[in-house]
């Protein structure tokens, strides 16, 4: 199952991030689409932008297309969000645990005389006939 996870997860990442990529030149220019890049095209637009809004757009997706890619891309972005508190929270959590570091008396840390090790049990041989076939009777 773990596994499975993982390869889904990495699926939705990378389609979230292929459709980052791919959203400004398959969006159409309206300005009242949803998924239009006019967030994109400002009125004066620089020189790389304005090239891309003022092209025609070579891709067209559907809008469901686009909302998968938005749900995607979106959890592409909570995932590296979720990734970076993680780490946050490791590297705040390693600082603390060296903070409180406690010295033990060395009282404490000097050996113990160990016991008399137990004696060991008589090994019993047990009869042949309590194995396989040997001595069976027929």
């Amino acid at each position: 199952m773990n596994r499975l996870r993982d390869y889904l997860a990495f699926a939705v990442c990378f389609a979230g991030l292929g459709y980052i990529a791919m959203w400004p030149l398959s969006a159409n220019g309206n300005t009242g689409a949803l998924f239009g890049a006019s967030i994109l095209c400002p009125a004066p637009a620089p020189f790389v932008l304005a090239v891309l809004c003022r092209g025609p757009h070579p891709l067209t997706l559907s809008p469901t297309l686009h909302v998968l890619g938005a749900l995607s891309a979106a959890t592409f972005g909570l995932r590296l969000l979720y990734g970076a508190l993680c780490r946050a929270l490791r590297a705040r959590a390693a600082r603390m645990s060296a903070v409180r570091v406690v010295r033990i008396p060395a009282y404490l840390l000097t050996p113990t005389r160990p016991s008399a090790p137990l004696p060991r049990l008589p090994r019993v041989k047990r009869a042949r006939r309590e194995f396989g076939l040997r001595g069976a009777p027929r």
